[in-house]
């Protein structure tokens, strides 16, 4: 017999299925529909409605994560004037992916 915790997770799977994802506060707008009180235009991201729905963000995959850190770490030697190395050891820490394969990245583009 399954717990009474296993039980629950799947009525909640098959709730939000058959009824949808909730609405939660905007967050460009804070919920109210505009960005501030002085008479500004409605929130483009909620369409002034205030609330928007609340989707997983999707997983990504191994090559997306490997071109975001190399990207952040190209970012970080531009702005910052870091060294190759020391970018790539930031952006390794920060997405947990391979040193050398930054490295690599970093040199193929340019």
């Amino acid at each position: 017999m399954s717990t009474y915790k296993e039980r629950k997770d799947r009525r909640t799977k098959e709730y939000n299925a058959r009824h949808g994802v909730k609405m939660v506060p905007c967050i460009a707008c804070n919920g109210s529909g505009v960005y501030d009180n002085t008479g500004s235009p409605p929130c483009w991201s909620c369409d002034g409605k205030g609330k928007v729905l609340d989707e997983p963000v999707p997983e990504s995959t191994p090559e997306q994560k490997i071109e975001g850190a190399i990207n952040y770490a190209l970012g970080r030697m531009a702005a910052a004037g870091c060294s190759k190395a020391r970018a790539a050891q930031l952006a390794a820490d920060l997405y947990g992916v391979p040193f050398r394969q930054i490295l690599v990245g970093i040199k193929a583009h340019g």
